[in-house]
């Protein structure tokens, strides 16, 4: 019943879930290169250091969160334009249904939270640590690197990817 539904959508799961993956990928990058941006601060923040914080002309804790936050946001709406375009530039106009899918169910896991989770960090920031324990050069490269993979991961879905031409 349910693959009957996706055939008369039009609609490749595999594309759905590559493209989904990869803005999650493109979020978290994003997000880590904002976070390298402010590392004096986050360190201070860390530390709980408010004299620091007051030193640099910071943010509140909370305006750093939120500024994370639209950063990821900011990254998501991007990398569906980009995808968008792609598909048109590259001729798939069936394949926008699935953007558009990914584009909900990976807005669906901000209020969750998943982009804000301890394991999620934990996981991301391998990476980076594996090069240094500096905060600024540990986001920047863990930032990238996901970036990176997660843009790998578009061009992938956007190239060898495939609808069929025949819904029955």
């Amino acid at each position: 019943m349910l693959c009957l539904m996706l055939k008369k959508l039009k609609i490749a799961p595999k594309n759905i879930l590559l493209e989904s993956l990869a803005m999650i990928l493109i979020i978290l990058g994003s997000e880590k290169i904002q976070i390298s941006f402010y590392s004096e601060e986050y360190r201070a923040m860390f530390k709980m250091d408010g004299d620091k914080l007051d030193q640099l002309g910071a943010h509140s804790i909370g305006e750093l969160v939120m500024d994370t936050f639209w950063w990821g946001f900011g990254a998501l709406l991007i990398v569906s334009i980009l995808i968008g375009t792609l598909k048109l530039w590259r001729n798939k106009k069936k394949g926008l249904m699935d953007t558009v899918l990914a584009l909900a169910l990976v807005f669906a896991l901000f209020p969750i939270g998943l982009f804000n989770s301890g394991l999620t960090h934990e996981v991301t920031n391998l990476v980076g640590s594996l090069f240094s324990n500096e905060l600024y050069t540990k986001m920047m490269i863990t930032g990238f690197f996901w970036s990176i993979i997660g843009i790998l991961i578009i061009w992938y879905a956007t190239k060898y990817t495939k609808h069929k031409e025949v819904y029955h």
